[in-house]
């Protein structure tokens, strides 16, 4: 067992920079994630605005911001639209593959061990530290951390374990499915297209986030 100043649980964008910011002021960071790999799968429509690049100073990369975004085309129900445009570019749509790889590089750069395939099930508090246990492969290990920074998504089930609510009414919750389409013909594409209305998605919305001309997340 190891001992840590931090342990950060998941290594999506949320966890990853944690573990960056915290290893630049001179911690001892560990961030585990149970993925086999660093951005897969993705989980969003990959919008990011610009306010995040410019709070969190992540360089704006042509590798992973791969088309801009201009502003968003909202569709009510009864078909009426109305346009969001900026003066400038207000975000990009990332590829989020190469982006969190981009950022789990950077963390690593600044000294925090990232270890990937590694699913914490169980944390608990030992003598004002807490103590996790996770499974790596075929072995189950143990480590201790003065701080544990949970970025483990709506699932958050360590966070629950150590006292946080973290519980979502069922309600709140829905299924749905996205695609990454190429091959498409729609109006704009430096806009986002939000539809609303229950017929063509109940309880939600349907979005378009173009990633070029012709591509876009659905």
């Amino acid at each position: 067992m190891a001992e840590w100043d931090v342990i950060v649980i998941g290594a999506g964008p949320a966890g990853l920079t944690a573990a960056r910011v915290a290893a630049e002021n001179g911690l001892s960071v560990l961030c585990l994630d149970k993925k086999q790999e660093i951005g897969i799968p993705v989980r969003c429509a990959e919008g990011m605005g610009l306010g995040i690049f410019k709070n969190q100073n992540i360089p704006i990369k042509q590798e992973y911001c791969v088309w801009p975004i201009e502003g968003a085309a909202l569709y009510a129900p009864s078909g009426k639209k109305v346009e969001i445009r900026f003066p400038e570019t207000s975000g990009y749509i990332v590829e989020r593959r190469i982006f969190e790889k981009f950022l789990a590089r950077w963390a690593a750069k600044a000294g925090a061990k990232i270890k990937v395939k590694s699913n914490v099930v169980k944390a608990e508090r030992n003598n004002g530290k807490v103590k996790v246990f996770y499974e790596h492969f075929d072995e189950m290990l143990e480590e201790e951390a003065k701080i544990i920074i949970s970025a483990e998504g709506v699932e958050a089930k360590i966070a629950r374990q150590l006292g946080l609510n973290t519980t979502n009414n069922l309600n709140d919750i829905d299924s749905g499915f996205q695609y990454e389409m190429a091959g498409i013909n729609f109006d704009e594409p430096e806009l986002i297209h939000l539809y609303f209305g229950k017929e063509v998605a109940y309880r939600g919305y349907v979005w378009i986030f173009p990633k070029g001309k012709n591509e876009a997340n659905v």
